[in-house]
Protein backbone atom coordinates (compact mmCIF):
# COMPACT_ATOMS: atom_id res chain seq x y z
CA UNK A 1 0.00 0.00 0.00
CA UNK A 2 2.75 2.40 1.16
CA UNK A 3 4.71 1.70 -2.17
CA UNK A 4 1.25 2.42 -4.23
CA UNK A 5 0.82 5.38 -2.58
CA UNK A 6 4.35 6.79 -3.45
CA UNK A 7 3.54 5.61 -6.68
CA UNK A 8 0.90 7.93 -7.44
CA UNK A 9 1.36 10.79 -5.16
CA UNK A 10 3.42 14.22 -6.13
CA UNK A 11 6.87 13.71 -4.83
CA UNK A 12 6.95 17.60 -3.55
CA UNK A 13 5.41 18.53 -0.02
CA UNK A 14 3.80 21.45 -1.74
CA UNK A 15 1.94 19.49 -4.40
CA UNK A 16 1.10 16.84 -2.19
CA UNK A 17 -0.95 18.94 0.28
CA UNK A 18 -2.48 20.59 -2.44
CA UNK A 19 -4.08 17.41 -3.94
CA UNK A 20 -4.91 16.34 -0.56
CA UNK A 21 -7.01 19.39 -0.06
CA UNK A 22 -8.68 19.11 -3.46
CA UNK A 23 -9.61 15.55 -2.91
CA UNK A 24 -11.12 16.05 0.01
CA UNK A 25 -13.38 18.74 -1.32
CA UNK A 26 -14.04 16.55 -4.12
CA UNK A 27 -15.16 13.94 -1.46
CA UNK A 28 -16.91 16.15 0.17
CA UNK A 29 -19.00 17.62 -2.39
CA UNK A 30 -19.68 13.81 -4.16
CA UNK A 31 -20.74 13.07 -0.61
CA UNK A 32 -23.37 16.10 -0.02
CA UNK A 33 -24.63 15.17 -3.74
CA UNK A 34 -24.85 11.81 -3.28
CA UNK A 35 -26.67 12.30 0.14
CA UNK A 36 -29.34 14.79 -1.52
CA UNK A 37 -30.15 12.76 -4.22
CA UNK A 38 -30.96 9.39 -3.04
CA UNK A 39 -31.91 10.61 0.42
CA UNK A 40 -34.80 12.98 -1.56
CA UNK A 41 -38.39 11.66 -1.70
CA UNK A 42 -39.89 12.06 -5.17
CA UNK A 43 -42.91 10.64 -4.01
CA UNK A 44 -45.65 13.00 -3.29
CA UNK A 45 -45.82 15.05 -0.64
CA UNK A 46 -47.68 12.98 2.43
CA UNK A 47 -50.49 16.30 2.80
CA UNK A 48 -51.43 15.64 -0.72
CA UNK A 49 -51.67 11.64 -0.20
CA UNK A 50 -53.82 12.21 2.32
CA UNK A 51 -56.26 14.86 1.19
CA UNK A 52 -56.25 12.97 -2.29
CA UNK A 53 -57.58 9.81 -0.89
CA UNK A 54 -60.18 12.17 1.63
CA UNK A 55 -61.22 13.68 -1.83
CA UNK A 56 -61.58 10.13 -3.68
CA UNK A 57 -63.20 8.86 -1.30
CA UNK A 58 -65.80 12.00 -1.05
CA UNK A 59 -66.16 11.93 -4.72
CA UNK A 60 -67.06 8.11 -5.03
CA UNK A 61 -69.47 8.44 -2.31
CA UNK A 62 -71.21 11.58 -3.79
CA UNK A 63 -71.38 10.14 -6.80
CA UNK A 64 -73.19 6.50 -5.07
CA UNK A 65 -77.54 7.26 -5.52
CA UNK A 66 -78.20 4.36 -3.73
CA UNK A 67 -78.32 5.05 0.24
CA UNK A 68 -77.84 1.43 1.38
CA UNK A 69 -74.46 1.12 -1.20
CA UNK A 70 -73.28 4.54 0.00
CA UNK A 71 -73.24 3.51 3.67
CA UNK A 72 -71.65 0.24 2.84
CA UNK A 73 -69.26 2.21 0.85
CA UNK A 74 -68.56 4.72 3.68
CA UNK A 75 -67.55 1.46 6.00
CA UNK A 76 -65.19 -0.21 3.43
CA UNK A 77 -63.51 3.13 2.98
CA UNK A 78 -63.19 3.42 6.80
CA UNK A 79 -61.83 -0.61 6.26
CA UNK A 80 -58.78 0.43 3.36
CA UNK A 81 -58.15 4.04 5.67
CA UNK A 82 -58.02 3.18 9.04
CA UNK A 83 -57.35 7.20 9.60
CA UNK A 84 -60.26 8.01 7.75
CA UNK A 85 -62.81 9.80 10.09
CA UNK A 86 -66.25 10.19 9.83
CA UNK A 87 -67.83 13.16 11.43
CA UNK A 88 -71.48 13.88 12.42
CA UNK A 89 -71.35 17.30 12.26
CA UNK A 90 -68.40 19.15 9.34
CA UNK A 91 -65.49 20.92 12.27
CA UNK A 92 -65.41 24.82 11.26
CA UNK A 93 -63.33 25.85 8.88
CA UNK A 94 -59.28 27.39 10.29
CA UNK A 95 -57.45 29.92 8.63
CA UNK A 96 -54.14 28.30 7.41
CA UNK A 97 -51.18 28.46 10.01
CA UNK A 98 -47.79 30.15 8.23
CA UNK A 99 -46.38 26.53 8.39
CA UNK A 100 -49.81 25.30 6.55
CA UNK A 101 -49.39 27.46 3.98
CA UNK A 102 -48.47 24.83 1.34
CA UNK A 103 -51.99 23.73 2.23
CA UNK A 104 -54.68 25.56 -0.46
CA UNK A 105 -51.85 24.35 -3.45
CA UNK A 106 -53.02 21.18 -2.43
CA UNK A 107 -56.22 20.97 -2.32
CA UNK A 108 -56.51 22.88 -5.31
CA UNK A 109 -54.09 20.54 -7.37
CA UNK A 110 -56.74 17.68 -6.80
CA UNK A 111 -60.18 19.80 -7.38
CA UNK A 112 -61.15 19.25 -3.90
CA UNK A 113 -64.66 21.27 -3.70
CA UNK A 114 -65.99 21.21 -0.34
CA UNK A 115 -62.41 20.28 1.01
CA UNK A 116 -60.88 22.41 3.68
CA UNK A 117 -58.53 22.49 7.04
CA UNK A 118 -60.02 22.13 10.35
CA UNK A 119 -58.54 21.93 14.13
CA UNK A 120 -60.15 19.31 16.56
CA UNK A 121 -59.03 18.73 20.32
CA UNK A 122 -56.78 16.12 20.69
CA UNK A 123 -55.36 16.00 24.53
CA UNK A 124 -54.07 18.85 25.75
CA UNK A 125 -53.12 19.74 22.24
CA UNK A 126 -55.32 20.38 18.73
CA UNK A 127 -54.86 18.41 16.24
CA UNK A 128 -54.58 19.34 11.89
CA UNK A 129 -57.21 17.57 10.09
CA UNK A 130 -58.61 17.82 6.42
CA UNK A 131 -62.37 17.80 6.18
CA UNK A 132 -64.59 17.21 3.10
CA UNK A 133 -68.44 17.45 3.43
CA UNK A 134 -71.15 14.84 2.57
CA UNK A 135 -74.73 15.18 1.16
CA UNK A 136 -76.14 14.49 4.74
CA UNK A 137 -74.73 16.93 6.62
CA UNK A 138 -71.58 14.57 7.80
CA UNK A 139 -67.77 14.89 6.59
CA UNK A 140 -65.16 12.96 6.01
CA UNK A 141 -61.96 13.81 7.63
CA UNK A 142 -58.14 12.71 7.60
CA UNK A 143 -55.51 14.05 10.10
CA UNK A 144 -52.41 15.99 8.61
CA UNK A 145 -48.77 15.48 9.88
CA UNK A 146 -47.32 18.41 10.15
CA UNK A 147 -44.41 19.61 8.19
CA UNK A 148 -41.14 19.68 10.42
CA UNK A 149 -40.39 23.62 11.57
CA UNK A 150 -36.91 23.48 10.74
CA UNK A 151 -35.90 21.61 7.50
CA UNK A 152 -32.43 22.50 7.95
CA UNK A 153 -32.55 19.90 10.89
CA UNK A 154 -34.17 16.64 9.00
CA UNK A 155 -32.05 13.90 9.54
CA UNK A 156 -31.59 14.10 5.83
CA UNK A 157 -29.45 17.08 6.33
CA UNK A 158 -27.95 15.90 9.46
CA UNK A 159 -26.69 12.99 8.22
CA UNK A 160 -25.38 14.49 5.34
CA UNK A 161 -23.27 16.80 7.79
CA UNK A 162 -22.12 13.75 9.44
CA UNK A 163 -21.03 11.73 6.90
CA UNK A 164 -19.47 14.93 5.39
CA UNK A 165 -17.54 15.90 8.74
CA UNK A 166 -16.62 11.65 9.30
CA UNK A 167 -14.94 11.72 5.83
CA UNK A 168 -12.92 15.06 6.08
CA UNK A 169 -11.85 14.03 9.55
CA UNK A 170 -10.60 10.53 8.10
CA UNK A 171 -8.89 11.90 5.18
CA UNK A 172 -7.53 14.87 7.58
CA UNK A 173 -5.99 11.83 9.42
CA UNK A 174 -4.75 9.84 6.70
CA UNK A 175 -3.02 13.03 5.22
CA UNK A 176 -1.78 13.95 8.18
CA UNK A 177 -0.38 10.34 8.78
CA UNK A 178 1.23 10.23 4.94
CA UNK A 179 2.76 13.66 5.31
CA UNK A 180 4.53 12.95 8.57
CA UNK A 181 5.44 9.73 8.79
CA UNK A 182 9.15 10.28 6.49
CA UNK A 183 9.48 13.23 8.82
CA UNK A 184 8.83 11.44 11.65
CA UNK A 185 11.17 8.45 10.32
CA UNK A 186 13.85 11.30 9.64
CA UNK A 187 13.02 12.77 13.51
CA UNK A 188 13.78 9.44 15.04
CA UNK A 189 16.66 8.63 12.74
CA UNK A 190 18.38 11.42 13.98
CA UNK A 191 17.91 11.27 17.53
CA UNK A 192 19.54 7.78 17.43
CA UNK A 193 22.41 9.50 15.08
CA UNK A 194 25.72 7.88 16.83
CA UNK A 195 29.15 8.41 15.19
CA UNK A 196 29.81 4.64 15.03
CA UNK A 197 30.64 3.42 11.80
CA UNK A 198 27.37 0.99 12.55
CA UNK A 199 25.37 3.48 13.05
CA UNK A 200 22.06 2.72 10.36
CA UNK A 201 22.19 4.93 7.77
CA UNK A 202 18.73 7.27 7.18
CA UNK A 203 16.07 5.78 4.44
CA UNK A 204 16.07 8.30 1.60
CA UNK A 205 11.89 7.78 1.02
CA UNK A 206 9.45 10.07 1.17
CA UNK A 207 8.76 13.39 -0.87
CA UNK A 208 12.01 14.98 -2.69
CA UNK A 209 12.34 17.09 0.43
CA UNK A 210 12.71 14.60 3.04
CA UNK A 211 15.20 12.51 0.59
CA UNK A 212 17.46 15.54 0.35
CA UNK A 213 17.28 16.28 4.01
CA UNK A 214 18.14 12.12 4.88
CA UNK A 215 20.69 12.47 2.30
CA UNK A 216 22.13 15.06 3.75
CA UNK A 217 22.29 13.39 7.36
CA UNK A 218 23.66 10.36 5.63
CA UNK A 219 26.37 12.46 4.23
CA UNK A 220 27.04 14.08 7.42
CA UNK A 221 27.07 11.12 9.27
CA UNK A 222 29.95 9.48 6.88
CA UNK A 223 32.21 12.79 7.08
CA UNK A 224 31.56 13.04 10.82
CA UNK A 225 32.99 9.30 11.15
CA UNK A 226 35.47 9.35 8.75
CA UNK A 227 37.18 12.74 11.27
CA UNK A 228 36.74 11.03 14.19
CA UNK A 229 38.21 8.05 12.85
CA UNK A 230 40.91 9.68 11.45
CA UNK A 231 41.46 12.00 14.50
CA UNK A 232 41.25 8.53 16.90
CA UNK A 233 43.92 7.02 14.19
CA UNK A 234 46.24 10.11 14.86
CA UNK A 235 46.26 10.01 18.46
CA UNK A 236 46.57 5.85 18.74
CA UNK A 237 49.96 6.92 16.07
CA UNK A 238 50.86 9.86 18.37
CA UNK A 239 50.57 7.71 21.21
CA UNK A 240 52.44 4.75 19.94
CA UNK A 241 55.07 7.13 19.20
CA UNK A 242 55.15 8.43 22.38
CA UNK A 243 55.35 5.44 24.66
CA UNK A 244 59.23 4.54 23.44
CA UNK A 245 60.61 7.92 24.28
CA UNK A 246 58.76 8.03 27.25
CA UNK A 247 59.77 4.80 28.04
CA UNK A 248 63.32 5.54 27.54
CA UNK A 249 63.13 8.41 29.42
CA UNK A 250 61.31 7.05 32.60
CA UNK A 251 64.86 4.58 32.82
CA UNK A 252 67.42 7.20 32.58
CA UNK A 253 64.93 9.18 35.30
CA UNK A 254 65.75 5.63 37.49
CA UNK A 255 69.45 6.17 37.22
CA UNK A 256 69.39 9.71 38.72
CA UNK A 257 70.77 9.15 42.09
CA UNK A 258 69.10 12.69 43.57
CA UNK A 259 65.92 11.97 44.59
CA UNK A 260 64.94 15.47 44.32
CA UNK A 261 65.94 15.87 41.06
CA UNK A 262 64.20 12.31 39.81
CA UNK A 263 60.89 12.37 41.58
CA UNK A 264 59.92 15.52 38.87
CA UNK A 265 61.04 13.66 35.93
CA UNK A 266 59.44 10.56 36.63
CA UNK A 267 56.26 12.59 38.09
CA UNK A 268 56.24 14.52 34.58
CA UNK A 269 56.59 11.18 32.86
CA UNK A 270 53.31 9.68 34.56
CA UNK A 271 50.95 12.96 33.64
CA UNK A 272 52.35 13.03 30.12
CA UNK A 273 51.17 9.59 29.67
CA UNK A 274 48.12 9.83 31.65
CA UNK A 275 47.12 13.03 29.55
CA UNK A 276 47.31 10.54 26.48
CA UNK A 277 45.49 7.60 27.44
CA UNK A 278 42.30 9.82 29.16
CA UNK A 279 42.61 11.08 25.59
CA UNK A 280 42.64 7.92 23.82
CA UNK A 281 39.82 6.06 26.22
CA UNK A 282 37.56 9.20 25.82
CA UNK A 283 38.01 9.02 21.87
CA UNK A 284 37.71 5.40 21.90
CA UNK A 285 35.02 5.14 24.65
CA UNK A 286 32.72 7.27 21.80
CA UNK A 287 33.24 4.53 18.56
CA UNK A 288 33.74 1.40 20.34
CA UNK A 289 31.09 0.29 23.00
CA UNK A 290 31.70 -2.67 24.51
CA UNK A 291 29.17 -5.79 24.83
CA UNK A 292 27.82 -5.85 28.34
CA UNK A 293 27.87 -9.06 30.67
CA UNK A 294 26.54 -10.01 34.23
CA UNK A 295 29.16 -9.31 36.81
CA UNK A 296 29.17 -8.75 40.35
CA UNK A 297 29.40 -5.46 41.58
CA UNK A 298 31.67 -5.25 44.49
CA UNK A 299 34.45 -7.62 43.56
CA UNK A 300 35.02 -5.55 40.47
CA UNK A 301 34.89 -2.26 42.79
CA UNK A 302 36.93 -3.75 45.64
CA UNK A 303 39.65 -4.63 42.43
CA UNK A 304 39.85 -1.00 41.72
CA UNK A 305 40.07 -0.02 45.51
CA UNK A 306 42.98 -2.43 45.80
CA UNK A 307 45.04 -0.71 43.18
CA UNK A 308 44.78 2.24 45.02
CA UNK A 309 45.85 0.81 48.42
CA UNK A 310 48.46 -0.84 47.01
CA UNK A 311 49.34 2.95 45.41
CA UNK A 312 50.09 4.00 49.48
CA UNK A 313 46.12 5.61 48.94
CA UNK A 314 43.73 5.46 52.27
CA UNK A 315 40.41 4.47 51.36
CA UNK A 316 37.87 2.97 53.04
CA UNK A 317 35.01 0.81 50.98
CA UNK A 318 31.38 -0.25 52.16
CA UNK A 319 29.73 -2.73 49.63
CA UNK A 320 27.37 -6.09 50.22
CA UNK A 321 28.75 -9.28 49.32
CA UNK A 322 26.97 -9.36 46.04
CA UNK A 323 25.38 -7.67 43.60
CA UNK A 324 24.93 -8.04 39.82
CA UNK A 325 24.58 -5.95 36.97
CA UNK A 326 24.81 -6.18 33.84
CA UNK A 327 27.77 -3.87 32.10
CA UNK A 328 31.46 -3.68 30.59
CA UNK A 329 33.40 -4.45 33.60
CA UNK A 330 36.67 -2.66 32.23
CA UNK A 331 35.52 0.63 31.18
CA UNK A 332 33.43 0.38 34.44
CA UNK A 333 36.22 0.01 36.14
CA UNK A 334 37.72 2.56 34.30
CA UNK A 335 35.21 5.04 34.91
CA UNK A 336 35.11 3.84 39.16
CA UNK A 337 39.34 4.80 38.72
CA UNK A 338 38.28 8.55 37.41
CA UNK A 339 36.06 9.18 40.32
CA UNK A 340 38.46 7.83 42.65
CA UNK A 341 41.39 9.76 41.32
CA UNK A 342 39.40 12.61 40.94
CA UNK A 343 38.54 12.31 44.87
CA UNK A 344 41.90 11.98 45.72
CA UNK A 345 43.43 14.72 44.51
CA UNK A 346 40.48 17.24 45.65
CA UNK A 347 39.89 15.20 49.21
CA UNK A 348 42.26 14.19 52.48
CA UNK A 349 39.71 10.97 52.88
CA UNK A 350 37.89 9.05 50.22
CA UNK A 351 35.19 6.54 50.31
CA UNK A 352 33.74 4.02 48.11
CA UNK A 353 30.33 2.28 48.66
CA UNK A 354 27.99 -0.13 46.74
CA UNK A 355 24.43 -0.50 47.53
CA UNK A 356 20.96 -1.06 45.74
CA UNK A 357 18.28 1.97 45.59
CA UNK A 358 14.91 0.21 43.72
CA UNK A 359 16.22 -1.51 40.29
CA UNK A 360 19.97 0.41 40.34
CA UNK A 361 23.27 -0.54 41.79
CA UNK A 362 24.67 2.74 43.05
CA UNK A 363 28.69 3.24 43.27
CA UNK A 364 29.04 6.55 45.29
CA UNK A 365 32.44 7.69 45.90
CA UNK A 366 32.85 10.46 48.49
CA UNK A 367 35.32 13.03 49.75
CA UNK A 368 35.92 15.64 52.17
CA UNK A 369 37.04 18.29 49.62
CA UNK A 370 36.20 21.66 48.88
CA UNK A 371 32.97 20.57 46.83
CA UNK A 372 32.09 21.89 43.37
CA UNK A 373 29.26 24.78 43.02
CA UNK A 374 25.83 24.14 41.67
CA UNK A 375 26.44 26.10 38.50
CA UNK A 376 29.62 23.82 37.68
CA UNK A 377 28.18 20.82 38.29
CA UNK A 378 26.71 20.38 34.34
CA UNK A 379 29.34 21.76 32.99
CA UNK A 380 32.54 19.79 35.05
CA UNK A 381 31.29 16.76 32.95
CA UNK A 382 31.57 18.33 29.98
CA UNK A 383 34.44 16.99 27.87
CA UNK A 384 38.14 19.58 28.21
CA UNK A 385 36.28 21.44 30.98
CA UNK A 386 38.15 21.97 34.45
CA UNK A 387 36.60 23.32 37.09
CA UNK A 388 36.65 26.81 39.31
CA UNK A 389 39.76 27.57 41.29
CA UNK A 390 39.37 25.75 44.22
CA UNK A 391 39.10 21.71 42.05
CA UNK A 392 41.32 23.32 38.72
CA UNK A 393 44.46 21.09 38.01
CA UNK A 394 46.32 24.05 37.51
CA UNK A 395 49.60 21.95 37.39
CA UNK A 396 48.26 20.81 34.15
CA UNK A 397 47.90 16.82 34.30
CA UNK A 398 44.66 16.49 33.22
CA UNK A 399 42.73 17.50 30.00
CA UNK A 400 39.51 17.42 32.06
CA UNK A 401 38.55 14.17 31.08
CA UNK A 402 38.17 12.47 33.66
CA UNK A 403 34.55 13.34 34.94
CA UNK A 404 33.35 13.36 31.14
CA UNK A 405 34.72 10.08 30.19
CA UNK A 406 33.17 8.35 33.65
CA UNK A 407 29.69 9.75 32.37
CA UNK A 408 30.26 8.39 29.17
CA UNK A 409 30.60 4.93 30.24
CA UNK A 410 27.66 5.05 32.43
CA UNK A 411 25.42 5.92 30.09
CA UNK A 412 26.58 3.14 27.63
CA UNK A 413 26.37 1.02 30.60
CA UNK A 414 22.61 1.99 30.54
CA UNK A 415 22.82 4.54 33.66
CA UNK A 416 23.75 7.70 34.74
CA UNK A 417 26.66 10.00 36.95
CA UNK A 418 25.19 12.24 39.58
CA UNK A 419 27.24 14.97 41.45
CA UNK A 420 25.88 15.64 44.73
CA UNK A 421 26.67 17.69 47.38
CA UNK A 422 28.13 15.56 50.20
CA UNK A 423 27.40 17.20 54.23
CA UNK A 424 29.25 18.99 55.99
CA UNK A 425 31.26 19.52 52.65
CA UNK A 426 32.96 17.53 49.84
CA UNK A 427 31.46 15.74 47.04
CA UNK A 428 29.88 12.58 45.96
CA UNK A 429 30.39 11.35 42.64
CA UNK A 430 27.59 8.86 42.09
CA UNK A 431 27.08 6.14 39.08
CA UNK A 432 23.91 4.36 38.90
CA UNK A 433 23.76 1.24 36.93
CA UNK A 434 20.51 -0.97 36.24
CA UNK A 435 20.52 -4.24 38.79
CA UNK A 436 20.83 -7.41 36.60
CA UNK A 437 17.41 -8.46 36.53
Amino acid sequence: MNAFMQRIMPSRIGTQIAVLVVTAIVVAHVAITTVIFFGHSHAPEPPFLEIESLVTTQRLIAAEPDETLRAAMLIAAQRAYPDLLVLSQAPAADNASPEDRFLPDLIGRVNGVGVFIAHVPAGDASQQIAVARLADGRALAVPLRTPPRHPFLSPVVLGTLAFMASALILLSLWAARQLAAPLARVASAADRFTVTAHSPLLSEAGPVEVRRVAKALNDMQARVVTLIEDRTRMLAAVSHDLRTPITRLRLRAEDIDDVNRRAPILRDLSTMENLVQSALWFLRGELEPTPRVTTDLPPLVQTVCDDFSDAGHALRYDAPAHLYVRCAPEQLMRAIQNLIDNSLKFGGSVEVRVRSAGAEALIEVEDDGPGIPAVEKDRVLEPFYRGDAARSLNDGDSFGLGLSIARSIAVQNGGRLELVDAKPHGLIARIAVPLEV
